[in-house]
């Protein structure tokens, strides 16, 4: 069953789905299309399906649409019977997603994304804008954010493409990988692998109990650093040209320790012009 939404200025999906999959495209189409289908061949799932609330709304100078699986019936419940969600929205939408187990994939460009799950997967292609992230138990994937990040897993690994603005990780039992950072980085870990591919300016903290911590900094970036680790290897590649200048400047300027995992230090790899 699809659903057509005219969207045509900028679209928020505040989707309220207890489970199952959530697939999101963007387009470069004014209107949204939302196609449901339940993922148990019955009639009762066929009802959960047809049951779920659209809600088209201002908001601001745009819209928000509301798509919300409305609880119970009878001996099940939506959590109990999955449903699938195919969205396709206009480039440049944001997402607010809420769910307990449902995996989101939503491929394209979006204005931002705030999503909360408890036990599925997440991926988010480009955005344009902030990240927020928070999983119990999953993969966390994005693209390139253009904006601050913030994710907060317990049970997953998390990898960012790259990050313009701040990015705040907290993990306890994923590795974490992190591409091109362009501003402050805090990361803190349990048992998780952190890796930096390239730290560009900015302050990098990083703490870890047994995860190793691998930093990588800019080329030509002057680094000042405290690192350690109290039964780990402590490692640093940078040579003294990495040292800051006599003016004082400093590009980068970490603070990095492990109890238990080695720290490393090294230059990022140069970039391949395309």
């Amino acid at each position: 069953m699809t659903t057509t939404h005219n969207t045509p200025d900028s679209v928020t999906l505040r989707l309220r789905l207890p489970s199952g999959r959530i697939e999101i495209t963007t387009w470069d189409k004014p209107h949204t299309d939302v196609d449901v289908q339940p993922l148990r061949d019955d009639d009762a799932a066929r009802r959960y399906a047809a049951d779920v609330r659209h809600e088209l709304r201002r908001r601001g100078s745009g819209h928000e649409l509301v798509l919300e699986a409305r609880g119970n019936r009878g001996l099940f419940s939506f959590r109990d019977t999955p449903l699938s969600f195919t969205i396709r929205a206009p480039h440049g939408a944001h997402i607010d997603a809420d769910t307990a187990s449902a995996d989101i994939a939503a491929r394209g460009r979006f204005g931002g994304v705030e999503i909360q799950t408890a036990s599925g997967d997440v991926i988010a292609e480009t955005i344009d804008g902030d990240a927020t992230v928070r999983s119990a138990n999953g993969v966390v994937e994005l693209g390139d954010v253009s904006g601050p990040a913030k994710v907060n897993a317990v049970a997953g690994d998390v990898r960012i493409g790259s990050v313009g603005g701040d990015a705040a990780i907290s993990l306890v039992s994923g590795d974490l990988e992190l591409g091109p950072a362009d501003a402050n980085v805090t990361v803190k870990t349990v048992a998780g692998d952190v890796d930096l591919a390239s730290v560009q300016r900015g302050s990098v903290r990083a703490q870890s109990v047994s995860g190793d911590i691998t930093i990588r900094v800019a080329r030509g970036a002057s680094v000042w650093m405290d690192i350690g680790s109290l039964s780990g290897e402590t490692v640093s590649e940078l040579d003294s040209i990495d040292e800051p200048s006599q003016s004082g400047d400093v590009a980068v300027e970490i603070k990095a320790s492990s109890t238990s995992g080695d720290v490393r230090l090294a230059r990022a790899a140069e970039r391949t012009p395309l």
